[in-house]
């Protein structure tokens, strides 16, 4: 699923995928160059919340993807 975050440092806009997110890329914000990642230990609450997500999108007859 494509989505954004803002940037930890200046609050620009980073544009990011979350199946590649979740497959270790990291991610530049293109305002300042900042990096976002996800640490190991975070990937297992990330891709159950994501799950979570796609089947109550599911629910409401929307495709997250």
């Amino acid at each position: 699923m494509n989505t954004e975050i803002p940037c930890p440092s200046c609050k620009s806009a980073i544009h990011l995928e979350t199946d590649a997110l979740l497959a270790g890329t990291h991610f530049t914000c293109s305002g300042c160059g900042a990096t976002v990642s996800l640490s190991n230990g975070s990937k297992p609450v990330v891709s159950n919340a994501m799950q979570e997500f796609e089947k109550l999108m599911k629910t409401q007859g929307k495709n997250p993807k």
